[in-house]
């Protein structure tokens, strides 16, 4: 079995990553497939060996599906684009973070600060639809 398919069938939990992903997107109506769960793993290996990182325990992918699977950013034909352009910016973002910064820290920093972009604030959706400048 290569590193790929080693990766993609261990997970934290036992399962694979497809299902331990899946298991947080499925609230939402949205699943990733096989295909999609093994490109994650190149661009994780990619990004991780550009980075001159390994990553031990969970995967982040599995921790970001959890943390955005209820965001308007994640719909059922970007949740691969998306889940894999997270999983870069994180791997980045802990790259240059001290090393005693939780990653479950970071990634839930990541899902605020997506809130905060993706959900418009009332008094400005009201200010627009009446009309105001």
């Amino acid at each position: 079995m290569d590193d790929t398919s080693a990766f993609l069938m261990s997970a934290g939990d036992g399962g694979s990553i497809l299902s331990a992903v899946n298991v947080r997107l499925v609230e939402a109506g949205i699943a990733i497939t096989r295909e999609d769960a093994l490109k994650l793993v190149e661009s994780r290996n990619e990004d991780l060996a550009e980075l001159e990182r390994v990553e031990f325990g969970r995967p982040a992918v599995v921790a970001i599906a959890e943390a955005v699977a209820g965001s308007p950013l994640l719909t059922r034909d970007s949740a691969f684009d998306t889940l894999s352009q997270l999983q870069g910016v994180f791997y980045a973002v802990r790259d240059e973070l001290p090393a005693d910064v939780p990653d479950d820290e970071t990634i839930e920093a990541f899902a605020i600060c997506l809130d905060d972009l993706l959900l418009p604030h009332e008094d400005e959706l009201t200010r627009v639809a009446s009309g105001a400048a």
